[in-house]
């Protein structure tokens, strides 16, 4: 049983009682020392125990903190023992006032109720068997429990690297997940809880470098160019809508939200290679979908690229040029060596993309002035990446064991989370928003899912026989032939091929059918529901006459 995941949805229960953030820790440190059963203990045997009975891996001088909370509260004693080390003295009359055991019984009871779910649920759905770990393992993926290896990066503690899950465990997760969404199910509710404990985890790891109810001070927070492209709602609504909640509570946090132009310009470019290439291929922002959903066409794509700009400052978001003042050029970075590190860890498709993160990143660092910064509400400037890559690959350059900095480019998760926790009643539909756009990629291919997809349909389309224009039209393009494909082969590559196509042209007729015959009921029906209503009608004229 994954002690984690009952734990982070007790985390959400305790914030719901109290919004200060270290109480929805000390439930936790109050059991651990109700159990130890010895007269005195030490910081590194509660650290131990919270890892071990509650899979909670908290900092160091959070776990102090939280301690001197308690001492202040008279559930310990602190005994010094020499200028350096200190013991603690449980007092194990007030400890046993403690219900948070009554609290894990419950919750393990739905986690037990969810895994079986899920088991159940690729069993009869999809004929595949999975065991309690792997389940574990998807549930924990599915709500983001990876931002803990990004948050880890982004304080230089380690690295972080891009691992190949297993091939069928994204879709089915979001699938499971959207089904347990649609029939309103309360597991749903009770992942959604365990999102919101996970966010508050997240924050210990920057709670020693960054004060929870601090403010941003004079902080320009940079937008990439993917970020600003999801805010614009260029890739559907479900992945707009994290970003324009991160945008909300950055703005009332006092941050000052900008891009550079050299964002604004790519951008242009990409929406003007989207409108050349409408017909021809997947885009990686998957804006090529959105406008074939919404009907975009080649005029609505060009008043686009023409209005941008004022659709990016309707965002609240300020445009500046890169700046090189000769004071500030000092402080420079070496940026063709940062080029060649980008060049060689990361897949990029465009190399203008590349060399645009090359010049921001560094303008960030020249804004800062070669002072190193430990808390991001003071760091003077920073960016923030949709790139889980970009942001591992930048700390290896920035971030050393010798100096302890905020890395100048951050994840849109991270500081999702540390600017919600500054006042969680701001957005209190968050968590559900970000467990829905986890769903919406999960279940989504992957580029090069796509390209295999597609080169199958353009093998089948040199012999006219086996498929026409008009069915290459719609399994490009369609929704339902994306949801028929991924359904078919659960995001594995290795099953796509000419019977694939036609299985998903076979589905799309049987459905166009389904609808014409429904359609066809319904008419009926309306038509005897009104020949029914006139014999009435006439039936009560002819009553009213005798």
């Amino acid at each position: 049983m994954n002690d984690k995941l009952i734990s982070y949805s007790i985390i959400s229960i305790n914030n719901e009682n109290n919004m200060d953030y270290l109480s929805n820790f000390t439930p936790f440190v109050i059991e651990v020392l109700k159990s130890c059963h010895e007269e005195y203990i030490r910081k590194d045997y509660v650290k131990e125990k919270l890892q071990k009975n509650y899979s909670l891996d908290i900092p160091n001088g959070v776990i102090e903190k939280l301690l001197a909370r308690l001492e202040k509260d008279n559930y310990i004693i602190t005994e010094q023992i020499d200028s350096r080390s200190y013991v603690y003295k449980p007092n194990y009359e007030l400890l046993e006032t403690s219900n948070l055991l009554n609290k894990k019984i419950e919750f393990e009871k739905n986690y037990k109720e969810l895994v079986s779910e899920y088991i159940k649920y690729c069993s009869e759905k999809h004929n595949i068997r999975k065991d309690e770990e792997e389940a574990e393992r998807d549930i924990l993926d599915i709500i983001g429990e990876k931002k803990i290896d990004i948050l880890e990066a982004e304080l230089g503690n380690s690295s972080f690297s891009i691992k190949n899950d297993d091939i069928y465990s994204n879709y089915l997760i979001g699938t499971f997940v959207k089904y347990l969404n649609k029939t309103e199910s309360y597991l749903y509710h009770y992942l959604v809880d365990i999102v919101k404990g996970s966010m508050l985890m997240n924050v210990v790891y920057f709670n020693e470098k960054s004060n929870v109810q601090m403010k941003f001070k004079e902080t320009s927070v940079y937008l990439d160019t993917s970020f600003i492209m999801y805010a614009l709602g260029l890739s559907g609504s479900d992945r707009q809508a994290p970003c324009t909640e991160l945008l909300n509570l950055l703005q009332k946090s006092g941050a000052l939200i900008k891009c550079f132009s050299d964002n604004v310009d790519e951008i242009r470019g990409i929406l003007s290679w989207t409108k050349h290439n409408l017909y021809q291929v997947k885009d990686k922002h998957d804006t090529i979908q959105y406008f074939l959903e919404q009907d975009f066409t080649d005029n609505d794509i060009e008043m686009l690229i023409y209005s941008i700009e004022e659709k990016i400052k309707n965002l609240g978001i300020a445009i500046e040029d890169i700046c090189y003042d000769e004071d500030e050029y000092k402080y420079n970075i070496d940026e063709q060596k940062f080029d060649e590190l980008l060049e060689e860890n990361l897949k990029y498709g465009r190399s203008k993309a590349r060399e645009t993160d090359v010049k921001t990143i560094s303008a960030i660092v020249r804004m800062r002035k070669g002072k190193n910064y430990l808390h991001i509400e003071e760091c003077k400037a920073l960016m923030i990446t949709t790139n889980k890559a970009l942001v591992s690959t930048s700390a290896k350059f920035f971030l050393t064991d010798n100096v302890r900095q905020i890395n100048p480019i951050m994840h849109e998760n991270s500081v999702l989370n540390l600017v919600w926790i500054k006042n969680p009643n701001l957005s209190l539909d968050l968590p559900n928003k970000i467990l829905i756009s986890n769903c919406f990629s999960a279940i989504s291919p992957s580029d090069r899912f796509w390209s295999k997809y597609l080169d199958e349909i353009e093998r089948l389309s040199q012999d006219g026989r086996i498929i026409t224009e008009e069915d290459v039209v719609t399994l490009r393009y369609t929704k339902l032939a994306k949801e028929i494909l991924m359904e078919t082969t659960l995001g594995n590559e290795e099953r796509i091929d000419s019977s694939t196509i036609e299985n998903i042209l076979n589905q799309i007729e049987t459905k166009k059918n389904e609808e014409k015959n429904l359609l066809k009921t319904k008419k009926i029906k309306l038509l005897m529901n009104y020949k029914e209503n006139c014999m009435n009608v006439k039936v009560k004229k002819i009553r009213k006459l005798f």
